[in-house]
Parts: C-alpha cells; structure tokens; sequence
C-alpha cells in the first residue's frame, strides 16, 4: 500500500509548470530581473553643443517637452498630450566677476509624482548668449574657479 502511496503523493504535490516565452526563469540573477530598459531623454538634450547660440538651442530644445498623454473627456478614445513648458526655469548665476545666464530643461522624468526635481533637469550654462557648457557638474566647476 505505501509503495501506492509515494508515487502518488509526489505526483500530486508536484505539479506542473510552464514558462511562455519571454518570461523571467529562475536561472536569471536578480539583478538582471530588476534591470530597467534604458529610456531615453524627454528633449534632443545630447544634440547640443558648445559654441551654440542662445537662440540655436532653444530652437533645438523647443519650447515645450510632452511628458505624457490624458483623456480628453470621458471617452478612452480621445487622449490629448500633456506638455510642460521648457526650459522649466532660468536664472543668472555670477562666476567669479563674470555673469553666466544658467537655462534649465527638463529633459526626464524619474518619479511620477507630480513634482519637478533638480535630478529631472539639465542645466545649460550661457556666457555672451553662446553655450559653454552643461551639467550640474558644469555648474560644480564654475562656482569652485
């Protein structure tokens, strides 16, 4: 009788699984389960360059970044583009005796949260209306010389 038992016990408590393609198997360390796609920016930030007038950038840049899509009305299918005016802020920063006019984009979105964080900005940094650089690293350098 318990030789009936066994076999059977282990066919019932094992069960049967199936993968589909394209999901996550138990051979996959964990990190690369967490691993998110790479996104990229909101604005063409990476298709400017030093050298660029004021008025090339913000050409470029444009004036506005779409960050998402809402319904328009009750219906699900009209859905209108949520934009954010860009540059988000603008400001003038002194290095040393020299003014520097510092434009801020908005170039991605890490949290959904409806607040606008330094880390979602890039700033790009003027000096005689021609760019001379960007990044907050940028700015580190400038306010340390």
């Amino acid at each position: 009788m318990n030789k009936l038992i066994y076999p059977l016990a282990v066919l019932l408590l094992a069960g049967c699984a199936t993968m589909e393609p394209g999901q996550v198997s138990l051979d996959q360390p964990p990190r690369a389960m967490a691993a998110r796609p790479e996104r990229k920016p909101l604005t063409p930030i990476d298709q400017i360059r030093n050298g660029m007038s004021y008025d090339e950038v913000m050409a470029l840049m444009g004036r506005e970044v779409k960050i998402g899509f809402s319904e328009s009305d009750s219906s699900a299918q009209s859905v209108g583009t949520v934009a954010m005016r860009n540059p988000y802020r603008i400001e003038m920063m002194n290095a040393g005796d020299t003014p520097h006019l510092v434009v801020y984009f908005l170039t991605s979105i890490n949290k959904s949260d409806g607040e606008v964080t330094d880390d979602e900005l890039t700033p790009v940094i003027f000096k005689d209306n021609v760019m001379i650089g960007r990044g907050w690293d940028y700015i580190d350098t400038l306010q340390n010389n």
